[in-house]
């Protein structure tokens, strides 16, 4: 019977692409499935054996752990401003809707006075 291993489920490309150079580097058989065309069920990855799915989770995880690190240390190296200038538009839409929010809240309180 088939171990899944790994989802591919909302996993970027690169991830996936990651994930089975890392398999393939360790000699883990293993095998995909595509996803469905109308999003029933999602890509996954599985092996055979319950001792390729041990030592394949246990490379999955360790290679997740330093990614999130990575990508945590990249975030951080971030200037807070840099949304404003990748998409000024977009931040002026969100700010006008939280304006926008926060008059309609407190209509009711200003309109009883």
């Amino acid at each position: 019977m088939s171990i899944l291993i790994f989802s591919l489920k909302a996993v970027p490309e690169d991830e996936a692409d990651d994930i089975r150079a890392l398999l393939q580097s360790h000699s883990i058989a293993f095998f995909e499935t595509q996803a469905s065309n109308w999003g029933i069920s999602h890509g996954a990855l599985w092996v055979d054996s319950e001792s390729d799915a041990d030592i394949a989770r246990q490379w999955i995880d360790e290679y997740q752990q330093a990614r999130a690190a990575r990508a945590r240390s990249e975030r951080l190296q971030t200037p807070w401003w840099e949304p404003w200038q990748a998409a000024p538009g977009r931040m002026l839409m969100v700010l006008l809707g939280i304006f926008l929010v926060l008059v309609l809240t407190a209509l009711p309180a200003l309109l009883l006075d």
